[in-house]
């Protein structure tokens, strides 16, 4: 993740990917920015924003040389939800290897949870998956509720991989 401006240009030199969190998805300035480097930027949607929210942000993202847009639920912090209305709504906006569902963030505090979702977005296409691992969830600093065991990222990854393209 970068949180200012002036990160995107240093992060770039080390990172092929720069994440914008979702809370600073609006800020035109760290979004200029990120497209300016070289790497990809990879935009995560806020809970509270619609799926067209990527339209507008995109128009910030001009010149960047990838663009990947993350969907991550919809709702509030509290409660968000996995839907799929927008999930084919952005489907049919943007290729498809610029498109990435995180199935983790929404899964409520059931890692196994996220195995289903992901199954569901696979079924319509999705490609491209974001999701939050920890050999031992309970322990990770961050979002520990929602952090994937290694066990059920194998089990996701198993999911997803029973269909074919």
């Amino acid at each position: 993740d970068i949180h200012e401006s002036w990160q995107a240009a240093v992060a770039a030199n080390w990172c092929d990917v720069l994440q914008i969190p979702a809370m600073l998805g609006r800020q035109t300035s760290l979004l200029n920015a990120a497209a300016a480097t070289e790497a990809i930027v990879n935009l995560k949607k806020p809970v509270w924003e619609g799926p067209g929210f990527f339209a507008d942000a995109e128009t910030k993202l001009v010149g960047a040389a990838n663009k990947w847009f993350t969907y991550r639920g919809t709702g509030t912090k509290i409660d968000m939800a996995f839907d799929l209305h927008d999930l084919l709504d952005m489907w049919g906006s943007y290729p498809p290897n610029q498109c990435f569902a995180d199935v983790t963030h929404t899964n409520r505090g059931d890692m196994w949870r996220s195995v289903r979702m992901a199954r569901a977005a696979r079924a319509i296409g999705f490609e491209n998956f974001f999701a939050e691992v920890h050999p031992e969830p309970a322990l990770a600093q961050c979002d520990s509720q929602h952090q994937l065991s290694m066990k059920a990222l194998e089990m996701m990854l198993g999911a997803i991989s029973e269909y074919k393209r």
